[in-house]
């Protein structure tokens, strides 16, 4: 929320901020593919890893590991800003009808 807030200068997202956004976006995915390409040929996430898995691309057990170690560094990054905000999590429960 708060790039959205800084990108429009108001609390609701114009089209034109929505745009920045989303290249914003596009330029952290870059950024996070070129930066772990040498380590892991670009595998950012499970969706994409297990892409390749199907595809032939990568060997089934070096997808398994790098799907271990994507969901291991997630669950640190989320441990590290959990820590680093000092703040607590509260479960919320939604029943959807």
């Amino acid at each position: 929320m708060v790039c959205i807030v800084t990108v429009s200068g108001s609390s609701t997202l114009t089209p034109t901020g929505l745009l920045i956004v989303a290249i914003a976006h596009g330029f952290a995915i870059y950024a996070a593919i070129t930066i772990s390409l040498h380590i892991s040929d670009g595998h950012v996430n499970p969706a994409v890893t297990m892409g390749l898995v199907v595809g032939g691309h990568t060997t089934f057990i070096s997808g398994i590991f790098y799907i271990i170690g994507q969901l291991v560094g997630a669950v640190l990054a989320s441990l590290l800003l959990l820590y680093v905000t000092n703040t607590t999590v509260r479960a919320h429960t939604y029943i959807l009808y």
